[in-house]
């Protein structure tokens, strides 16, 4: 196997991130390891066994690897055996027949819509690092994007228009989608741009968004920011992914199709949308209490 070469497929064919590609070959060497052999062995002709796949999961399960860990392991030896037989450098993919891990169905954490409001609640003025932070927990939130997406942006995807305001995003997979932007958050984006080009009027352009002094922050300092300021929060987790979840939850709460939820979040399939539906305790005895004729009824 050439690392070059198949990390180069994994990119452009299957349009996987830079995270993703190093994870597969991380994944790979690995198995090789395993095995005893150097990763260019593993893809020849009867090499590999379905048995000897399911031979290092199940030694990976037992030592207490995630399920999500060890479904991707297993995709990664799925790509990695289909670029071989693409190549002609085998004739089977033995890690097709090895069944990938389940993953458990949690409930997605989120903070709640009045811990929210109470958190943005504030004026940043003119503080830089104020206004940075307001304008990440107003767009994750108020937009549902990840954090890859949200650091991606530039001054060149905000559109605006007669019509209103638009945000191009660029999803997993650099799939574009287009966001409406509301018009409280295209004002405050405005307004963070001057303030962004006061503190750093040398930026390159197109311009990041969300600036640091050598461009776009990295997922780190975001991380960072947005945990400390839902310190104060209910919230179990405390993330930017949490934000993104609470967004999706607030949505479907308050009645939106659940299509359009799966549109606005960039979602390929319905089903990744349908873990938002969920309903809190509180919710569902309301329901019970206000519908069904056995519920305890007080005058």
């Amino acid at each position: 196997m050439n690392p070059g070469e198949f990390g180069r497929y994994l990119r452009l064919e299957l349009n996987r991130s830079e995270h993703t590609v190093s994870a597969y070959l991380g994944d790979i060497g690995q198995f090789a390891d395993w095995l005893g052999c150097e990763g260019a062995e593993l893809v020849g002709p009867g090499k590999v066994s379905p048995n000897d796949i399911r031979d290092w999961l199940g030694s990976l399960a037992a030592s207490g690897e995630s399920p999500a860990s060890l479904r991707r392991k297993t995709q990664s030896l799925r790509a990695l055996f289909r670029w071989a037989m693409r190549r002609g450098l085998t004739d089977s993919n033995p890690a097709a027949e090895v069944t990938l891990s389940k993953l458990p169905r949690r409930l997605p954490d989120i903070v709640k819509a009045d811990e929210m409001e109470a958190l943005l609640d504030f004026d940043p003025g003119q503080d830089f690092h104020m206004c940075r932070l307001h304008l990440c927990l107003a767009m994750i939130y108020g937009l549902g994007l990840r954090q890859a997406e949200l650091l991606s942006l530039t001054d060149a995807d905000i559109r605006r228009s007669a019509q209103g305001d638009e945000l191009r995003v660029t999803g997993k997979g650099n799939k574009e989608r287009i966001l409406p932007l509301p018009e409280e958050l295209a004002a405050e984006i405005a307004r963070w741009q001057q303030v962004r080009d006061r503190r750093y009027p040398d930026l390159a352009t197109p311009k990041p968004l969300i600036a640091g002094a050598r461009g776009a922050i990295n997922k780190a300092t975001l991380y960072q920011s947005v945990r400390q300021a839902l310190s104060g929060t209910s919230a179990a987790r405390k993330s930017p992914h949490v934000l993104r979840h609470s967004f999706a939850t607030a949505l479907l709460a308050n009645g939106a199709n659940l299509d359009a939820v799966r549109q606005l979040l960039g979602h390929v399939s319905l089903s990744t949308t349908q873990i938002y539906t969920h309903l809190s305790m509180t919710e569902l005895r309301q329901a019970y209490d206000a519908a069904h004729p056995r519920a305890e009824k007080k005058d």
